[in-house]
């Protein structure tokens, strides 16, 4: 519709501009040309559209778009107390229906004229001379002429008078005036319900007469052509598409005759169309593009708890752990158990999601000010392309898919198409940082005291007990540190194994809240609180590894075993597959066989499709890793006691107030992850929708004795955590 109307607008001012500026002009071929740009102007000028490019903020279209979201889902929980007359009509609906109505009717009219034309044609006498074919007919009606056939009734005119007609009607041939009348009509059947059209397309058929009437004239005497229109008279048949003789007022064609030719000054008047064409592309044919504001502020929170994070690999290059060469790492590896939740770490928009034998589960977000966000080697995806996602939202869990050795989330930050490390933004990225080794001096040791010795710092540090061999070099070393507030310093790490210290990081961040030094091998976190927690390095396997999933089809496992046997250099096998009636593979044995060693691998369950497998073959010890993995129990609920679901993996059974934790395969998990589970049972996270009642309900207890848990808590918002046991 909106076409339409901008279409009827543009054939509106190029009539308009004809009836002003030129419609007393005698430069007829050149008006002629007018008329098809008119018309070819109201066909794709209003598909044409100019990029006005505007600055916007991508968060505040999601708040939009949310907005609009509850709103919408507001009015469709509203009841519908009535239907029927008191309904409103959908005009839009009734406009359509009517311009179909008249589209056809004229359509169809033009089609009857067309048809009887053709008829006309076809039961004529028919003489071809040159390019011309003369068709004789016997009824009443005016000559005319269509494509290349000119038609006419020789007993109505002398010989003299046919000449002259005959040369007018050569004229409409030879310069094609039926194309204009063809397109003309096409026009004048989609815009049928604009007046303008109507007599756009009369003030066309004029001007193809006299274009036609001022080449017979330069040919014949000016008179006897004039007492030959007025003899003739009005055309009785005019047909749709064909250039009648007698199709115009008689009166103005002689009118036209007679005066002398315009000034070519005057041709200058076509100018004035192009403002008029820009103040039209302008006014309705602009398109809002929005890029991104110029602004640099962007805040990101932690993609995973700070409570479930047990070590972190850090952004630059490092050495690849199934290479073995040098690379550059463009994220940080957070460490942490499976299936523990992913966050959203700003507003955003979902671009990207899937599974990927190298990235495992991966999402991709698009932030404000040209941000994106990367999280890979998940477990589960939780959210699609093209979700509207806030800061704080789950997206995901943390997994061991694709390239993985541990159960890690993979966490890129790129900046205009370009990585940048992530330790800039969020808590694992640490504001202030120092290295020391065996040489470092005794005055670079006190340089590092005093930097850190400033108020506003998060932690005083000290280094005491300083010892150094014959080279100078540090042997012995206790590292302290002193929070504000505390009154003495708190010895937080020492070297005093009498070998050369080979290398100690220490790195904080700004609000203090989490301290962490690497050593060697291990990594030591230390809290406000002064929890020491030491995590060994797990494992790395020096060779090729890959995943094989549920879904994968025979010829995808076939590709897999064949990737796996080249780039290991071993004999791998897939010696059977088993599947259900989804296609899944719930059976599975595989075998490798190395110049030392041959493992197997087995897997057969009734119904239930195979957990990913990861496939780990490492050329230090000369040996296949295969996952072992157990068919999934069904944990018995008629038990006494309640068996909840956690964290999408885990089960937890309490009897007699003791807690026994699962996996989803029915297996008992170890006391630290249990441990850690059992803490997360205590508090729950509010979510958006949620409301006493509801939390009440899910932990099974009254709205009020989950008050009194929470005597401080008055309004749920999104994010506390509440106390439910």
């Amino acid at each position: 519709m909106n076409y339409l109307l901008k279409s009827s607008l543009i054939i509106a001012f190029f009539y308009l501009f004809y009836l002003i500026f030129l419609q007393r002009e005698t430069f007829f071929n050149t008006i002629r040309a007018f008329f098809i740009i008119g018309i070819l102007a109201s066909v794709f000028l209003p598909k044409i559209q100019i990029p006005v490019y505007v600055e916007h903020n991508i968060i505040q279209d999601i708040d939009a778009n949310m907005a609009f979201a509850e709103t919408n889902t507001t009015i469709q929980k509203t009841p519908i107390l009535s239907q029927g007359v008191n309904d409103e009509y959908d005009w839009f609906l009734v406009l359509k229906y009517v311009y179909f109505v008249g589209f056809s009717f004229v359509l169809l009219k033009i089609g009857i004229a067309v048809f009887s034309l053709l008829r006309v044609i076809y039961y004529g006498k028919k003489r071809k001379s040159k390019q011309y074919i003369f068709i004789e007919v016997n009824q009443d009606s005016s000559p005319f002429s269509v494509f290349n056939y000119i038609v006419y009734n020789k007993k109505m005119f002398s010989k003299n008078e046919l000449d002259k007609i005959l040369f007018h009607e050569k004229v409409h041939v030879n310069q094609k005036h039926t194309y204009d009348l063809l397109l003309v009509n096409i026009l004048t059947v989609i815009l049928w319900f604009n007046p303008f059209i109507w007599f756009y397309k009369k003030r066309l058929q004029e001007n193809l007469e006299f274009i036609a009437d001022k080449k017979v004239v330069n040919q014949y005497n000016k008179k006897e052509y004039q007492y030959l229109l007025l003899k003739a008279g009005i055309s009785k048949y005019p047909f749709a598409l064909s250039n009648n003789f007698y199709q115009s007022l008689i009166k103005k064609r002689i009118i036209m005759l007679q005066k002398s030719n315009s000034k070519k000054v005057n041709q200058l008047k076509y100018v004035l169309i192009i403002p008029f064409m820009a103040l039209f592309l302008i006014s309705f044919n602009t398109k809002e593009i929005l890029i991104q504001s110029s602004q640099k502020d962007v805040n990101f929170i932690n993609p995973v708890d700070k409570g479930n994070v047990t070590g972190i690999l850090s952004y630059g290059y490092r050495t690849n752990p199934m290479t073995k060469e040098p690379e550059f790492h463009k994220g940080i590896d957070i460490q942490a158990y499976a299936d523990m939740d992913v966050y959203a770490t700003s507003d955003g928009i979902i671009t990207k999601t899937g599974l990927d034998k190298d990235k495992g589960g991966f999402i991709e977000i698009q932030h404000a000010h040209n941000f994106i966000t990367k999280y890979q080697h998940l477990n589960l995806v939780e959210v699609r392309k093209g979700d509207s996602v806030k800061s704080g939202d789950i997206i995901g869990t943390i997994g061991n898919l694709g390239k993985s050795i541990s159960s890690y989330l993979h966490y890129e930050i790129l900046k205009n198409g370009k990585n940048i490390n992530p330790i800039s933004f969020v808590y694992y990225a640490f504001k202030k940082e120092f290295k020391i080794t065996s040489k470092t001096s005794d005055d670079e040791l006190k340089k590092i005291e005093k930097e850190f010795s400033d108020k506003k710092s998060p932690a005083i540090i000290k280094f005491d007990n300083v010892r150094r061999n014959e080279n100078n070099e540090i042997i012995y070393l206790n590292f302290l540190t002193k929070f504000p507030g505390d009154d003495r310093f708190y010895n937080r790490f020492s070297h005093n194994s009498g070998k050369l210290l080979e290398k100690m990081i220490f790195s904080f961040i700004e609000n203090g809240k989490v301290i962490t030094l690497k050593n060697d091998k291990n990594i030591i976190e230390i809290s406000k609180e002064f929890v020491r927690i030491e995590v060994n390095n797990t494992k790395e396997f020096n060779g090729y590894n890959t995943v094989i999933m549920a879904k994968h089809t025979d010829e995808q496992l076939q590709e897999i075993a064949e990737d796996f046997r080249k780039k290991n250099k071993i004999s791998f096998d897939i010696v059977f597959v088993k599947r259900n009636k989804n296609k899944e593979i719930i059976g599975l044995e595989l075998k490798a066989k190395t110049k030392k060693h041959t493992t197997k691998f087995n897997y057969n369950s009734s119904s239930e499709p195979i957990p990913a497998i990861i496939l780990a073959y490492d050329i230090d010890s000369d040996i296949v890793a295969f996952p072992k993995l157990k068919e999934k129990k069904n944990i018995n609920k008629t038990k006494s006691g309640i068996i909840y679901y956690l964290n999408k993996t885990y089960f937890y059974f309490v009897k007699n107030g003791v807690y026994t934790f699962y996996n989803n395969y029915g297996e008992e998990v170890d006391s630290k992850l249990a441990k850690i589970l059992k803490e997360s049972i205590k508090h729950y996270r509010v979510k958006a929708g949620d409301t006493f009642y509801s939390i009440a309900k899910k932990h099974q207890m009254s709205v009020e004795k989950l008050k009194s848990l929470n005597p401080k808590i008055s309004t749920l918002v999104k994010g506390v955590y509440l106390k439910v046991e």
